[in-house]
C-alpha cells in the first residue's frame, strides 16, 4: 500500500511570490503545534474551536508515516505539513437517556413538569458533567506547498475542510494570498461536451460514470454508471437541459478520480503506471516516504496543468493579465484574511465524503 496517496485533492494559486521554507514554515506552526489534552479531561489551552457544541482542539502535527518531531517535511521543491483535529465524542443517545433519568426524577418529586427553559439547564450540565470522560477523536489534515509551481495542494475535495486547514495556516504564518484554482470555462460545460460528442481530451481518458445537475433552483442531481461509454440515458438527461457536474477520468494510465465542476478531485486512486514506477515495499519507511511523495507530487504538477489545458488557463491568470491592479486587489483582500470564495463554496458543498480528513485507522500513510 502506497505511503503517500491523497485520496482527495482541492488545488490553490499563490496570487504573488512567497519565500516560505521549511525552517520559515516549520517555525511559524511550532505556535501551534498540536497539544494532548490535560489529563483531568479539561481542555487545552491552544482550543481554537469557537462554534461548536463541543470541545474541538487544532494544531500542526507532524506529516509523515513516522515518528518525527518536524512539522513540516521537504521534498521535490514542496513543504509537506499536517493538521491534527481532536473532537470530544460524546453521543446524543447517551446524554438524552441520563437527562430522561434526571427529568423524571425531579418530577416525580416535585410532582410538575419541568419548563422546557430548566430541561435545557440540565442538559447543558450534564454536558459538562460528562465531557471530563468522553473519548477523544482524532482526524488529520494534509497539504503541501509546492514552491515550484506557486501552488497550496490540499488533500480535500470538501470546501469546508479546505477552508478550514486555509483558515489556521493564514492565521499562524500572518498571510496566505491564494485564490482557489479555477478554468475560464465552467467545467460542467466541458465535462457535457464530452459525454456528448464522446471526445476524448488529450491525456484523459473518460471512466463510466458522473453526476447530472440540473441548473434550475431545485439543483436535482443524478448519478449515472455504467459501461466506458455512458449509456444513453445519460445523453437523453443531457438533451433535456442537464449538465455533467461530475465525471470520472483516467489520466495518462497513472490515476483515476473524479473531477468535479469546482475542479476538485475525489476518490484518487493510483493506476499500474504509478504503481509499478514506486520502490520496492521492503524498503527503509523513510526512504520509501521521500520517493513516493516525490513521485506523487511530481504526477500533481503535470496533471494540474494537463487537467487545466484541457478546461482552460486559470482564470486568475487570464484576469491577472487583463487587469493587473485587479489580481493586486485580490491579492491584498487574501492578506487581509479574506477567505470569501472559499466561504461560499463550503455553504455550497455538503461534506460528501469523510476521506479527506482520514481517522488513524484509515489513513493513506
Amino acid at each position: 500500500m502506497p505511503l503517500m496517496h491523497f485520496k482527495q485533492v482541492s488545488f490553490y494559486r499563490f496570487t504573488k511570490d512567497i519565500d516560505f521554507t521549511q525552517e520559515s514554515l516549520a517555525a511559524a506552526l511550532e505556535s501551534a503545534r498540536f497539544q494532548e489534552a490535560p489529563a483531568d479531561g479539561g481542555t487545552a489551552s491552544e482550543d481554537r474551536g469557537a462554534g461548536s457544541s463541543l470541545p474541538v482542539r487544532f494544531g500542526w502535527s507532524n506529516p509523515l508515516p513516522y515518528d518525527s518531531e518536524s512539522l513540516v517535511y521537504e521534498q521535490n521543491g514542496c513543504l509537506l505539513f499536517s493538521l491534527q483535529k481532536a473532537e470530544k465524542v460524546l453521543p446524543a443517545s447517551v446524554v438524552n437517556q441520563k437527562l430522561d433519568q434526571r427529568v423524571q426524577a425531579i418530577e416525580m418529586k416535585d410532582a410538575r413538569k419541568l419548563r422546557r427553559k430548566e430541561k435545557q439547564e440540565m442538559k447543558e450540565d450534564l454536558i459538562a458533567e460528562l465531557l471530563p470522560r468522553a473519548f477523544s477523536k482524532s482526524s488529520w489534515s494534509k497539504a503541501y506547498i509546492d514552491l515550484t509551481k506557486g501552488l497550496l495542494v490540499v488533500a480535500s475535495s470538501s470546501a469546508n475542510k479546505a477552508d478550514e486547514i486555509t483558515s489556521l495556516l493564514r492565521e499562524d504564518v500572518g498571510s496566505l494570498p491564494i485564490l482557489p484554482v479555477k478554468p475560464d470555462v465552467n467545467p460542467a460545460l466541458q465535462f457535457t461536451d464530452w459525454v456528448k460528442n464522446q471526445s476524448q481530451p488529450a491525456n484523459l481518458a473518460i471512466g463510466g460514470a458522473c453526476t447530472l445537475t440540473s441548473q434550475d433552483q431545485q439543483g436535482m442531481s443524478i448519478r449515472c454508471k455504467g459501461s466506458e461509454n455512458l449509456n444513453e440515458a445519460v445523453l437523453s438527461h443531457i438533451e433535456d437541459g442537464l449538465l455533467v457536474s461530475k465525471l470520472d477520468v483516467s489520466w495518462e494510465d497513472r490515476m483515476s478520480f473524479s473531477l468535479d465542476e469546482k475542479f476538485t478531485l475525489s476518490g484518487i486512486k493510483l493506476l499500474d503506471a504509478a504503481i509499478d514506477s514506486m520502490p520496492e515495499s521492503d524498503g527503509d519507511i523513510a526512504d520509501r516516504f521521500a520517493s513516493e511523495f516525490h513521485l506523487f507530487t511530481s504526477d500533481m504538477r503535470v496533471l494540474h496543468d494537463d487537467l487545466l489545458a484541457a478546461l482552460g488557463a486559470d482564470e486568475a491568470d487570464t484576469e491577472a493579465q487583463a487587469d493587473p491592479a485587479k489580481a493586486d486587489s485580490s491579492t491584498q483582500a487574501d492578506d487581509a484574511g479574506d477567505s470569501n470564495d472559499a466561504n461560499q463554496a463550503a455553504a455550497a458543498t455538503a461534506d460528501e465524503n469523510s476521506e479527506e480528513t482520514t481517522t488513524a485507522e484509515d489513513a493513506p500513510w
